[in-house]
């Protein structure tokens, strides 16, 4: 009867082992756009969209100025470009600052709002 449980734990650790060696996921060795340097989410968006573009590619509106981003998956997908090797990729070191300023950005009114009554409840109390 004390087999039973020993023999169960050694079934499950052995079909995750054949998933993990035989498993259908592509790409699982390639490097992910939200880890790289180039990479700029889209402000109003969540950190990870599908929405986001990479800084290495697009095209200047000659009329305003402004530089119009290609969409990393569009560029991921295009051999011409970073393809799906990723062959421009280049780590971002501080991946954690760019989330933290991304949720800045994206939610800015909203830290102005609570910073503005916090130092108006802080006022209230020292004062």
């Amino acid at each position: 009867m004390r087999l039973l449980p020993i023999l169960t734990s050694t079934l499950l650790q052995n079909r995750r082992m054949n998933t993990l060696l035989f498993s259908s996921i592509t790409n699982l060795d390639k490097p992910s756009c939200n880890s790289c340097k180039f990479y700029k989410p889209e402000k109003h968006d969540r950190f990870d969209s599908t929405f986001s573009k990479c800084s290495l590619y697009g095209n200047k509106n000659l009329h305003t100025g402004e530089i119009e981003y290609s969409y990393a998956t569009d560029c991921r997908k295009n051999e011409t470009l970073c393809g799906q090797e990723g062959k421009l990729y280049e780590e971002n070191t501080s991946i954690s600052m760019s989330i933290l300023s991304h949720h800045f950005e994206k939610y800015s009114i909203i830290y102005q709002v609570c910073i503005g009554y916090l130092i108006i409840v802080y006022l209230t109390i020292k004062y």
